[in-house]
């Protein structure tokens, strides 16, 4: 049986296996999945949210100085509110959270998994596989 037969049997499964890059993505898939899930339910959960507190927002806004409104954008409008707190809190901190979620999974993940020895056994060097760990973060 042919390596192509295999992979093919396999399905997509076996496709994250043909080397590191593709196999720490796809480790890392549902992680991004959730996150960016859970970014689309923020958004749809915003505009209810800025209804409620569309008259207190114009309050604040109106004593703000103008460097705090030029960092956050004007929050007076729905459109507005749900771009500063999106992209402006939410955003950033769910890119942090993903980004040292997978730095600290790239090689402790492997040893917690006990595939660090499969991994280092495979005939690629040490500094290819760190490349690969790191571009797939």
């Amino acid at each position: 049986m042919s390596t192509n037969n295999v992979l093919a049997a396999s399905g997509w499964r076996g496709l994250t296996l043909t080397n590191v890059f593709t196999k720490s993505v796809a480790d890392r898939l549902l992680l991004a999945s959730l996150v960016g899930l859970g970014m689309f339910l923020m958004g749809v959960w915003m505009g209810p949210l800025y209804n409620t507190m569309a008259a207190d927002l114009e309050k604040l806004a109106a004593g703000l100085p103008e460097a705090m409104t030029a960092l956050f954008g004007e929050m007076t409008s729905a459109t507005g509110y749900i771009n500063a707190e999106l992209y402006s809190v939410f955003a950033p901190a769910m890119l942090v959270y993903v980004a040292v979620a997978s730095a600290a999974k790239a090689f402790a993940g492997e040893e917690e998994n006990l595939s660090i020895g499969l991994l280092a056994a495979n005939p690629i060097s040490r500094t290819s596989l760190a490349i690969q760990k790191a571009a797939a973060m």
